[in-house]
């Protein structure tokens, strides 16, 4: 779509909530909603977003405006299936499920991981058991609700980026630590790819591989900017 505008503003309504007026017409979303976003900080990053469009708006460098969109088009109209999927993925989180050889990946799993565990353990007050089988490791119903608890209390936006990281991750856990603040967007890509990395590290680097790693790591980058500017002022 070709750039169509020539003034991007800010708007706050009386709810003060706050949306992004292109020469003066509010920006939709895809399904035609209002975008309405709850920051004033994450709507200025939104509306640089559209100010550096050039004669072409190119969506992928916009990954703001669209996880706006996401927040307001699929997060909102479908909290409790997320949060329930959100829940559901601890029984099979992939920090639970070890690697019986070789040596140096046990230890990097064992060092990367269990930090990860043991803050999970003390956030919420349950140890997350592992195995070095197949079958999925002890059924935790507790474990369950905590997290179906952790996601209900985000608002919409906020879900949206625990819902983003955790799909880039595969990891509940991971996902956790990041938003929290324990580990960064790189330790958290690292620690979510630990055993790809194990395996370039020991049979070469596959450029196409890497490039697909490099998006993954800019993805988690977003999701985490994300939700610290959904809750700035």
């Amino acid at each position: 779509m070709k750039r169509f505008y020539a003034r991007v503003e800010i708007a706050e309504d009386e709810s003060g909530a706050f949306a992004i007026r292109l020469d003066g017409r509010t920006v939709k979303t895809p399904a035609k909603s209002t975008l309405m976003i709850p920051s004033r900080k994450l709507a200025e990053h939104v509306s640089v977003e559209w100010a550096s469009q050039r004669d072409e708006i190119d969506p992928s460098t916009m990954p703001l405006t669209g996880l706006s969109n996401a927040a307001i088009d699929r997060v909102a109209p479908n909290r409790e299936r997320l949060i329930e999927g959100l829940a559901s993925h601890i029984d099979n989180d992939p920090l639970r499920f070890r690697a019986e050889s070789p040596e140096d990946l046990v230890a990097r799993e064992t060092a990367t991981w269990n930090p990860l565990l043991d803050d999970f353990r003390g956030r919420f007050g349950i140890a997350l058991t592992t195995t070095t089988e197949l079958v999925p490791p002890q059924h935790l119903p507790e474990g369950a609700t905590c997290v179906r608890n952790y996601a209900d209390a985000r608002d919409d936006f906020h879900l949206t980026a625990f819902v983003d990281l955790a799909q880039q991750l595969g990891s509940v856990v991971v996902a956790i630590a990041a938003l929290e603040g324990v580990i960064d967007a790189g330790a958290a890509f690292e620690a979510a790819y630990l055993e790809e990395l194990h395996q370039a590290d020991r049979w070469g680097i596959d450029k196409e591989a890497e490039d697909r790693r490099r998006a993954i790591r800019a993805d988690i980058e977003t999701a985490l900017l994300f939700d610290t500017l959904a809750g700035q002022s």
